[in-house]
């Protein structure tokens, strides 16, 4: 098979066959549905995999535009909290309190694959709701017979604070019938939600977890309820990394872990909440590369989390090998004090095994697909610029190899091909051409990084992301994550063989050069085959969105941390050997 034959299957197997087996069952839902409607709903509209469903009339908000906007702006911020706290593996979702679809449509982005169903007391907002979700209505949990529309066998129910305030008994038990066994009510409250746990557990719900919503100052709650028991287990992480690592590995990662139910997921840059553990059946403690500075103190503080009969987890992300200094001197206890030890990649679990033979790969992830890219219409505006974008640290030696290959480009298609640089000034001032910009910030970070929503808007419009690496031990440790973003975000990779081999279909979802030479020729194809470069672009994206979401694999820990749990007591035997191993040096 030619390589252009390849491409092609793969983007018929990536793309289209993605969509069409979507689209598929969204017409069998739909169908299914109307059916059911057909005799008491007045229209329906459908649009692109959504539909509009009008059950009774709705009122505006008396006195006119104003007051009227101010009451959508007030249930879509309801609507955006409880968004939030929706099960991140949830494939059918019904959400009272929807607004104008914009909290939903945000949790769509995190979990494509989900048909997520919104109902709104405005009359005047179900359109909006109905462009960005599944399919939205216009009702209350009091009027909405999820059932007359076919929705059983639902993952989540949810209830913004306003929809919950006025949920009756009757209401409940007609949408507890439509609840999976393993699906869970998610409710917004405002007050003590003593009644309204009388109420779920009189229409058959058994177990119950309220929790105070974080950051905020009002006394919200969430209450979460479930036909089935499970076991309650805390999940608090000590940060020691907070300006690169911190979103990807520690608070993203507990987000998810928040909306499991029985699990409270924490994250401090102090101290733990000692009274949230005690009353768990368990207690995880997460040490995201946080290191000791003596063998004393790694002895005292593990005993300590020990005595208190916490799981301890290190959370490491990097190659040990950048710090071995320290970590020699400490006796590698960041490790060795760790019942087990969680790592970004194969590679680095098996240089951390040498320390703690108890270690566990939970690769990187993206929190959320970016919104896909209109490339035909992106190059009509440029008149067909090509965008190559950098944005990396500490790879001077990295890209040695391949600047005379990119001055050369920028020569040969002055005009056409234009780079943009985030964080290596070296790079950018190595680059022989004026068709360029660096960005930072003076203010970000004393000025050496910018934030991760800079750096996502600028790879959003970069057409080609360059991943240099050598082959060096430290490098072949790196995740794959720099890929995984400018796949999500529609750049195609042009990249070394050294980690990114590991994940990117040469020709389908990504380059690979194996020296320079080959990055020179790939590069010009990349820059004078637009088609070419877009069928690569969009094969990338669906392999993203099917297989490298956050929502796809955090249950991964949830598993984790659950077998630590269960064999603790094996665990702590290995741990309390490998510490009288440190104390007689």
């Amino acid at each position: 098979m030619s390589g252009e034959a390849y491409l092609a299957a793969c983007v018929l197997r990536h793309v289209r066959g993605l969509h069409f087996q979507e689209y598929l069952a969204d017409m069998a839902d739909l169908r299914e549905m109307a059916a059911r409607r057909r005799e008491t709903v007045e229209s329906v509209e459908h649009t692109d995999h959504t539909e509009e469903i009008e059950l009774e009339p709705a009122t505006e908000a008396a006195g006119g535009a104003a007051p009227a906007e101010a009451a959508a702006a007030a249930e879509d911020a309801e609507d955006a909290v409880v968004a939030e706290l929706l099960p991140m593996t949830a494939r059918r979702v019904v959400l009272f309190g929807c607004g104008r679809g914009i909290g939903g449509a945000a949790f769509l982005r995190r979990q494509p694959a989900a048909r997520l169903y919104g109902v709104t007391e405005r009359r005047a907002d179900v359109a909006a709701a109905a462009e960005r979700l599944t399919a939205a209505v216009c009702g209350t949990p009091e009027t909405v017979d999820l059932a007359a529309y076919g929705l059983a066998e639902l993952d989540c129910i949810a209830f913004a604070a306003g929809a919950a305030a006025v949920v009756s008994q009757e209401s409940l038990q007609r949408h507890a019938a439509a609840l999976a066994q393993t699906g869970q009510m998610v409710f917004v409250v405002r007050q003590a939600p003593d009644a309204l746990v009388a109420m779920l557990r009189a229409v058959g719900l058994v177990q119950f977890f309220v929790d105070r919503l974080q950051g905020r100052e009002d006394g919200a709650m969430v209450v979460r309820a479930v036909k089935q028991r499970v076991p309650s287990m805390s999940v608090q992480t000590l940060l020691g990394e907070t300006i690169v690592t911190a979103r990807l590995r520690a608070l993203l990662p507990s987000k998810c872990l928040a909306t499991v139910p029985g699990v409270f997921a924490r994250v401090h840059e102090t101290s733990l909440n000692g009274a949230l553990a005690q009353q768990m059946q368990s207690s995880v403690v997460i040490r995201q590369r946080r290191s000791y500075q003596s063998v004393e103190e790694g002895l005292e503080r593990t005993e300590r989390l020990r005595q208190g009969g916490h799981v301890i987890v290190y959370e490491m992300d990097d190659n040990p090998i950048l710090w071995e200094e320290r970590n020699a001197r400490v006796k590698h206890m960041d490790f060795v004090g760790a019942h087990a030890v969680q790592a970004s990649t194969p590679a680095l679990a098996e240089v951390l095994r040498q320390y703690n033979p108890h270690v566990y790969v939970m690769e990187n992830q993206l929190w959320e697909l970016p919104e896909p890219r209109d490339y035909e219409a992106e190059e009509r505006e440029s008149g067909g610029r090509v965008v190559v974008f950098f944005g990396a640290l500490n790879r001077e030696k990295d890209w040695q190899d391949i600047l005379p290959a990119l001055n050369r480009a920028a020569a040969k298609y002055r005009g056409k091909i234009f780079f943009r640089v985030l964080a290596d000034r070296k790079f950018y001032e190595a680059l022989e051409t004026e068709d360029k910009e660096f960005l930072r910030s003076e203010h970000d970070y004393d000025g050496k990084f910018v934030s991760y929503e800079v750096y996502e808007r600028a790879l959003h419009g970069s057409d080609i992301a360059l991943l240099p690496l050598r082959n060096t031990a430290f490098n072949q440790t790196k995740s794959d994550l720099k890929f995984i973003e400018s796949a999500g975000h529609g750049a195609v990779v042009l990249a070394s063989p050294t980690v990114y081999a590991r994940t990117v279909a040469d020709g389908c979802t990504g380059c690979l050069y194996r020296d320079a030479e080959m990055f020179e020729t790939k590069l010009e194809r990349l820059v004078e085959h637009s088609a070419y470069r877009h069928a690569i672009a969009r094969s990338a994206y669906a392999y993203v969105k099917e297989h490298r979401l956050m929502s796809q694999h955090y249950m991964e820990r949830v598993n984790l941390y659950r077998y630590l749990v269960a064999h603790h007591e094996e665990l702590d035997q290995d741990l309390v050997a490998r510490l009288e191993k440190v104390r007689k040096g």
